[in-house]
């Protein structure tokens, strides 16, 4: 019996170390969209968990709200080069 409780556990967490956080965090997003700091705190732990596309995604939602935010600018920028650089490690492996 607790072989089974132990699968169906491991089954229903997240891979990465950020996963549970992330959910969490977009759950509250769901909740209160306009909370640019819950969203850029969300965009880090993406970028951290190496998930660039949906971390330019959230930058590009807070500056739909706040279009002059320099962090979320500087975000962007830093995005946009570690997704490339990401690409061209793949490329060379």
């Amino acid at each position: 019996m607790f072989a089974k409780w132990n699968l169906s556990s491991r089954r229903q967490r997240p891979r990465s170390l950020y996963g549970n956080l992330i959910a969490y965090m977009e759950n509250r997003l769901e909740e209160q969209p306009s909370d640019l700091r819950l969203r850029l705190s969300l965009v880090s732990h993406l970028e951290m968990a190496g998930r660039y596309e949906e971390a330019i995604h959230q930058v590009r939602r807070v500056l739909q709200f706040s279009p002059g935010d320099r962090r979320a600018k500087s975000m962007l920028l830093k995005l946009r080069l570690e997704r490339r650089l990401s690409a061209i490690q793949r490329v060379r492996l």
